[in-house]
């Protein structure tokens, strides 16, 4: 891969054995993180007009990326600037 990899991330529960309480702490954390991750990405969007951009997220990192695409690309677009997205 010949490119610039950008990682984000956000505090999420840690816990050897996830339970309910941990789940609950990590999807408020990513309610809290979802407009500052989406004022992010539009400024990368911006900054690298041209870029191809790919998007890879996992778990609750998915709900983060959703909820982005959705404020950035209302209804569709019909050029949304993004290469990929995968959701693993």
């Amino acid at each position: 891969f010949k490119g610039l990899v950008i990682d984000y991330t956000w505090p999420a529960a840690k816990s050897a054995l996830p339970d309910l309480f941990h789940y609950n702490v990590a999807q408020n954390n990513v309610s809290w993180s979802q407009q500052p991750f989406t004022d992010y990405l539009k400024k990368l969007l911006q900054r690298f007009p041209n870029a191809k951009v790919n998007i890879v997220c996992h778990s609750m990192g998915s709900r983060l990326v959703v909820g982005a695409l959705h404020d950035l690309f209302p209804n569709g677009s019909p050029n949304p600037k993004l290469n990929e997205v995968v959701f693993s």
